[in-house]
């Protein structure tokens, strides 16, 4: 029995929204040292909405698997690019994934990329800021291109990494401070937009640079396999 595709699309909808209210309220609710619980928490709700989007069946554990894999690339991915900062492949293969697999794959993909990688890099209170601001982007690809083939060009979803780690990605990293350490004001959160802006500019460069690489070969291996598999 096939679920609704409306009731999918809300259980979606419905988990994005539970971890950005986790993650801005965290600190208050559980404490700065509550992190590993909150991001557990984090984890679950983004694994089970996403269980269950899925049907029973083959194509729903290849696609898993899909998923696993791409996350694993992201992992490696920052930790060889880790003497090089501010330039990483990590939201290039988010969005990547969230393009070829789904919004939510995307999101999931970005949040367990940044909680595994995290185990070699430090896990602490900025996890769960981390994990947002890279599943964001895998979620908001795949509501834009994922459904668009004809929007599935290199140019356009380079452009697109660009400005969304510019504008949204790097920002919620800059801010993750503020709410965790202090209460934020007016005046310290221009000053700290202000300040993260050129390393954003980097960030956003080098997420466009990945894309315009890596989308192409990436994305060909992927439809391949969603074709052979039907999924």
């Amino acid at each position: 029995m096939q679920r609704k595709p409306g009731l999918k699309k809300l259980r979606q909808v419905l988990a994005v929204i539970m971890c950005v209210a986790l993650t801005v309220t965290f600190p208050k609710v559980l404490g700065i040292r509550g992190y590993y619980v909150t991001a557990l928490i984090y984890a679950v709700i983004t694994m089970a909405a996403l269980v269950f989007s899925f049907e029973k069946g083959r194509q729903s554990t290849l696609k898993i698997s899909l998923i696993a894999v791409l996350s694993a690339g992201a992992v490696a991915g920052r930790i060889v690019f880790a003497a090089v900062p501010f330039v990483k492949p990590v939201a290039a293969l988010v969005i990547i994934c969230g393009i070829s697999l789904g919004a939510l794959p995307g999101f999931v993909c970005g949040s367990c990329a940044m909680l595994v990688s995290n185990f070699m890099f430090g896990q602490g209170p900025w996890t769960i800021w981390q994990m947002l601001a890279f599943g964001l982007p895998g979620y908001v690809s795949g509501l834009i291109f994922y459904s668009r083939p004809k929007w599935q060009k290199k140019l356009p979803v380079a452009v697109f990494g660009f400005v969304f780690y510019v504008f949204f990605a790097g920002p919620i990293l800059d801010l993750s401070g503020l709410f965790i350490y202090t209460a934020p004001t007016k005046t310290a959160l221009v000053a700290t937009l202000a300040a993260g802006f050129p390393v954003n500019l980097t960030g956003g460069g080098a997420t466009a640079v990945f894309l315009l690489v890596l989308f192409g070969p990436i994305t060909k291996k992927l439809n391949r396999i969603k074709i052979k598999y039907g999924i």
